[in-house]
């Protein structure tokens, strides 16, 4: 029997008209309006994806109820992967606005970051922290701030908006620790601290 041979990527575009094109459409498109992640937007984004029962019940504890990872792993008996999988399906669709999808294309790096950068922002993302292959990023903590005010602002805020802490993490764009220890008034890195403090200055 043969073997199977694995698929290949498709080559990038030999022809340079393809990519001026895209840069002329591209250049046109004005970003719309960020939407947070609302329990109403994750609602809402859980009728659109393809779901089973149980899995937008997973969701819905989880992206809405505030459920933790690891009890919901425990109690629908799955692997964080796959439990990931389907967090990041919903807080997608929920963050992508109407009349926008997702798309693969070839280009150039420079022109790629500014394009995936626009998408970011697009669905309500910061624009992407980016570092040589290989190398690690430190985190900067250079920015004097009061911790303990900063996790006052952010809670309140979150009452008034009915946001779960994961819901804001994917707003903003940080990970779910990060936002717990923002919310607890630990230190966060500098980057961390730009992010929140951009979220509570937005109307």
């Amino acid at each position: 029997m043969p073997a199977r041979s694995s698929p290949s990527r498709p080559p990038p575009p030999q022809s340079e008209a393809p990519l001026r094109d895209a840069a002329g459409l591209i250049a046109d498109v004005a970003p719309p309006a960020t939407a947070e992640l609302t329990p109403e937007a994750i609602e809402a984004a859980l009728g659109r994806v393809k779901l089973t029962k149980r899995t937008t019940t997973i969701a819905r504890e989880v992206l809405i109820d505030g459920l933790d990872l690891e009890t919901a792993m425990t109690r629908h008996a799955i692997k964080r992967p796959a439990l990931r999988v389907i967090l990041d399906l919903v807080t997608t669709e929920a963050r992508t606005p109407p009349g926008w999808r997702r798309v693969e294309l070839w280009l150039p790096n420079e022109v790629a970051n500014q394009v995936e950068d626009l998408g970011r922002h697009a669905i309500g993302l910061p624009p992407k922290i980016r570092t040589t292959r290989g190398t690690w990023r430190a985190a900067d903590r250079t920015i004097d701030y009061d911790a303990a005010a900063l996790a006052e602002q952010v809670k309140a805020k979150m009452r008034a908006r009915s946001l779960t802490y994961r819901a804001l993490a994917a707003t903003i764009g940080l990970s779910n620790s990060q936002v717990w220890r923002v919310k607890d008034g630990d230190p966060v890195a500098d980057d961390a601290v730009l992010r929140v403090r951009a979220w509570l200055e937005k109307a």
